[in-house]
């Protein structure tokens, strides 16, 4: 089953707080407002660097990690 969490994404570190704690799908349309269409491009460049530091390959590895007793962050 899929997650969705919206509200509150305007960053890469937002989206990531979100995949996190369980997320698969992300919904941005007020960053898209407010931050303009070039955000997503910000915020999937974002999420490789935090991808990269928790040395994850794929964001589905991340899913759910925030809510794990095993999080690479920690």
């Amino acid at each position: 089953a899929s997650d969705s969490r919206r509200g509150g994404i305007f960053t890469a570190e937002d989206a990531w707080e979100k995949i996190l704690a369980g997320a698969s799908l992300l919904q941005v349309y007020t960053g898209w407002i407010y931050g303009g269409p070039w955000m997503v491009r910000q915020i999937l460049a974002g999420l490789l660097e935090k991808l990269d530091a928790a040395h994850l390959r794929h964001l589905s590895d991340a899913i759910g990690l925030g809510s794990a007793e095993q999080n690479p962050l920690a």
